[in-house]
């Protein structure tokens, strides 16, 4: 159940930034359940780097580049949050940045 609430304020937090603290709240609960679920290594690296000062900003590419040791060589469908592998666990919410881009304005 808190994946799915993850999954949900994840994508609610896009068009109301009101729901990240949520979102980031069910991340942190589920870092000690779930710590190789992509999806939450990515909610995590959004909240890390909402701080925008150095030691934040590398606290979210350490996330972030966990997640992506997670989801391996296989094809990850942009938007879906489904890979080829229905075991593999990966996410991302329909519109997350592109690797590069800064999570929130």
């Amino acid at each position: 159940m808190p994946l799915t609430l993850l999954q949900a304020y994840g994508k609610l937090s896009w068009a109301r930034p009101a729901y990240s603290a949520s979102y980031w709240a069910v991340a942190e609960q589920l870092k000690a359940t779930e710590p190789d679920n992509v999806q939450v290594l990515e909610a995590l690296a959004d909240k890390a780097v909402q701080n925008k000062n150095a030691e934040a900003l590398s606290a979210g590419i350490r996330y972030l580049q966990e997640a992506n040791s997670y989801m391996g060589d296989e094809p990850h469908f942009e938007g879906t949050g489904a890979t080829a592998s229905p075991g593999k666990r990966a996410g991302g919410a329909a519109n997350r940045p592109a690797a590069g881009e800064c999570s929130r304005p």
